[in-house]
């Protein structure tokens, strides 16, 4: 078998490539969303500039077989970072590799790594999920042979793996306390006014958006400037084509919670192959008292065997926010895969990376100390 690989590096060529992207993607069994040339014409569309496309496509004796969507990103110091299409508010993200190639195509990219190193410094693969089809991108005897300097670093995810009953989870997961202040919330709930849980799906979601961003912008996120609302214009006009896309296919939803037909709590998320992302909270805090977004989850996670039969697992993402540890009985966790290329850039990132494990490792907590004296400066500056 020949196996040879192409780097399509512009927007145009990529629409050149559709036919044979889409032929490759209805060939798998159940493939991801987030590899969908759909998906990722899109994304570069909002986050990529003319020159940042990078899609390395890999062929066995033509056929294509695999295909790593990468972006090029300038930084300061001028370090070019290549990485796949991930930043705050997209954190899935993985290759398009026909089954039984995946060995094949895994060495074919780490080869077309090496033979392009000159177009970058960095390279990273990030948020590669533990529960996924290809939990890393590349094993560690793939890179130990692949002659870059490497890291990986594992960290976990939040996830709720559906296998026994709602009330065996509830009973067997969550802490007594936990259970006592959910029952007590829900009681205080049931003294309300016309209280009403509700679900959206596909249009019905796309409708009900407006209300959505306004609520999530209405509290701490809103002030913190952290809401969807408060993004730059291409991160929401994203949000609006993700929902339009995903509306196509049958994947996007939202569960809400009125008291007295004042919307207290909303809850986005959308369906994967067979896990269930739950993406976006948003609530009332005039009505925290209720624990209105824990009370809503419970009962999206009661409901999912009715309207998601097929869904195995229920993921929160990475980045604990203070109450995912609560609920969750499954040890996920992601995987960012890291090369340096043999540039002076590259090579300097390297010793960085190394002196920043050591001095985590010999004098744990420094490394958080300096990035909080860092951004207390620059807030001053500000």
């Amino acid at each position: 078998m020949n196996t040879s690989f192409h780097v399509i590096s512009s927007k145009e060529e990529l629409d050149t490539f559709r036919e044979e992207w889409n032929d490759l993607y209805q060939s798998l069994h159940m493939p991801s969303f987030f590899n969908s040339f759909a998906y990722v014409e899109m994304w570069y569309r909002h986050f990529a500039g003319a020159d940042a496309v990078r899609v390395y496509a890999v062929r066995a004796d033509e056929i294509l077989i695999g295909l790593l969507p990468l972006v090029l990103l300038r930084q300061s110091g001028g370090v070019r970072k290549l990485t796949n299409l991930v930043n705050d508010h997209c954190l899935i993200a993985p290759p398009l590799i026909a089954p039984i190639y995946v060995e094949v195509v895994q060495q074919t990219l780490l080869q077309a790594l090496r033979t392009t190193q000159s177009d970058w410094d960095i390279f990273t693969h990030d948020f590669s999920y533990s529960f996924s089809s290809l939990p890393q991108i590349f094993t560690d005897q793939q890179l130990a042979a692949c002659g870059c300097h490497w890291r990986k670093i594992t960290e976990p995810t939040y996830s709720i793996f559906l296998k026994t009953t709602f009330t065996e989870y509830t009973t067997r997961v969550l802490s007594r306390n936990l259970r006592k202040n959910l029952k007590n919330a829900a009681n205080r709930l049931n003294r309300e006014k016309n209280v009403r849980y509700f679900f959206l799906e596909d249009e019905e979601v796309i409708d009900f958006w407006p209300k959505f961003l306004e609520l999530e912008a209405s509290g701490w996120k809103g002030e913190a400037g952290t809401a969807i609302a408060c993004t730059e214009p291409a991160m929401q006009e994203y949000y609006l084509d993700l929902l339009h896309l995903m509306s196509h296919t049958d994947q996007v939803y939202l569960y809400g919670l009125e008291v007295d037909g004042v919307l207290v709590a909303a809850e986005f998320g959308y369906t994967d192959k067979d896990v269930f992302h739950h993406a976006k909270v948003a609530y009332n805090e005039q009505f925290a008292y209720l624990s209105p977004s824990h009370l809503l989850m419970l009962y999206l996670l009661e409901d999912l065997p009715n309207h998601f039969p097929r869904i195995r697992l229920f993921h929160m993402f990475p980045w604990d926010t203070g109450y995912k540890q609560r609920f969750i009985n499954d040890p996920s966790s992601y995987t960012t895969t890291t090369l340096y290329s043999p540039s002076w850039r590259g090579q300097i990132l390297w010793t960085f990376s190394q002196l920043k494990a050591t001095i985590k490792e010999r004098m744990p907590g420094t490394v958080a100390g300096v990035k909080k004296v860092l951004t207390a400066i620059r807030s001053n500056k500000g």
